[in-house]
């Protein structure tokens, strides 16, 4: 069978320490996450979407990109980073450590940095 790895809500914010990146990908749409957390509520973060889209006839694409930090709060499987920012977030079960080793936000996949 596949591999398989179960998630759970993150449920100390002092498992959400040190960057964290990775991205998805959807049919034309794509999204780049890198996140930084300090493990006592405070993060920095950028993230970038685009979307492309080409047939016979034309082709259209868009890049956005954000940066931005303070403070954030979880509440079960919800990260709220403020300004309206507000993600679904659970944290892959892959051994013991004292720290969420990898990250699912919003169905893209997130892995901590080991540097």
């Amino acid at each position: 069978g596949a591999p398989f790895a179960p998630l759970r809500p993150i449920s100390d914010v002092s498992r959400l320490q040190g960057r964290y990146y990775g991205g998805a990908s959807w049919g034309g749409a794509s999204s780049a996450f890198d996140l930084h957390f300090d493990g006592a509520g405070g993060y920095q973060a950028s993230a970038t979407g685009s979307v492309a889209s080409t047939s016979a006839a034309s082709e259209v694409s868009a890049l956005a990109a954000r940066d931005g930090g303070g403070r954030y709060r979880l509440q079960g499987d919800r990260l709220d980073l403020g300004d309206g920012q507000v993600h679904w977030i659970y944290e892959v079960i892959t051994g013991q450590a004292p720290y969420a080793e990898m990250l699912v936000l919003d169905g893209a996949v997130l892995a901590r940095d080991e540097d």
